[in-house]
């Protein structure tokens, strides 16, 4: 089983390579970025819009909203989603321990099962 999981899952390291990573400027390049944004924030460019994260946020029904609160996830329903998937990717990398499928969070950790 844990063999597997290697094959599916690749190391921290592996996945770092992977990540396509660069500093933002604060001014406009021909790739679109805009003026103001801080040079320190660092982003993973992803293919996907975060519609799909916005539509599913907005179209849950109250019993589920009501269940991740339950489960101590109801912060993340007030989240605004707009252009941040970004930001949340690269944060994700940074904090996922591929050994322990854990994602290292500010309060404790979250385990990884799917």
């Amino acid at each position: 089983m844990k063999r597997k999981l290697e094959q599916m899952w690749p190391t921290l390291k592996q996945l770092r390579q992977k990540v396509k990573v660069k500093e933002l400027e604060n001014r406009k390049s021909k790739k679109g970025i805009h003026v103001g944004i801080p040079t320190h924030l660092r982003r993973i460019h992803i293919r996907t819009s975060p519609k799909i994260l916005f539509s599913t946020m907005h179209g849950l029904t109250n019993r589920k909203k009501e269940y991740l609160s339950s489960i101590r996830f109801g912060p993340l329903l007030n989240i605004k989603v707009d252009g941040s998937a970004s930001r949340i990717g690269y944060y994700a990398v940074n904090n996922f321990d591929p050994e322990r499928m854990v994602l290292n969070v500010k309060r404790g950790e979250i385990l990884i099962t799917r």
